[in-house]
């Protein structure tokens, strides 16, 4: 696995975990209620979806690349309507996403999931 494909994975990891934490911070700030619990699901699925397509990387395949570029871009327009709402925090949310996406779009990452370069036994 190329160091991008291994950077992308980590840093898909790294997004779910924030993702969680968030999450749990929301059902602190809110508690545990029908309303919030169901905010909570759509907030986390993204970032279940980055943990799935994460622990997929080592298998490749362009349908997984594209999978992992839709998801980016959707994180994308996440931070890009939390800056059009006035959230200053849209603007970081938007540098994890696109580390993601231009490492992704590097030769060696595109070798790998089209299936030309060779895959290691490694998973990290």
């Amino acid at each position: 696995m190329p160091n991008q494909v291994r950077t992308v994975r980590v840093l898909m990891f790294v997004a779910a975990g924030l993702t969680l934490v968030m999450t749990l911070a929301f059902f602190a700030a809110v508690g545990v209620t029908a309303a919030a619990i169901g905010a909570a699901l759509w907030f986390a699925l993204p970032g279940v979806l980055s943990l799935l397509l994460a622990l997929r990387v080592p298998n490749g395949g362009t349908g997984l690349r594209r999978g992992i570029i839709a998801l980016e871009i959707f994180y994308i327009l996440l931070s890009l309507a939390r800056v059009g709402e006035g959230d200053p925090r849209g603007v970081l949310n938007l540098i994890l996403p696109i580390v993601i996406l231009v490492l992704l779009f590097r030769p060696e990452a595109k070798a790998y999931f089209g299936g030309k370069a060779p895959a290691t036994g490694s998973y990290f």
